[in-house]
């Protein structure tokens, strides 16, 4: 593995260390933030895109 796989962890600090109990809630937060990060990338692209018309 790389350095550079698990970055996006760091960008959601609550991510960095193990604040709930429930492992559900830590998986639903991975979720999210792995969410947020593919909608951002999504937006980017169709902006490029939608320049290029």
């Amino acid at each position: 593995m790389g350095g550079g796989e698990f970055d996006w962890l760091t960008r959601f600090r609550r991510l960095v260390r193990d604040y709930e109990r429930l492992p559900e809630t830590v998986a639903g937060l991975h979720l999210l933030a792995f969410a947020m990060l593919l909608l951002k990338r999504f937006v980017d692209l169709l902006g490029k895109v939608i320049n290029t018309l």
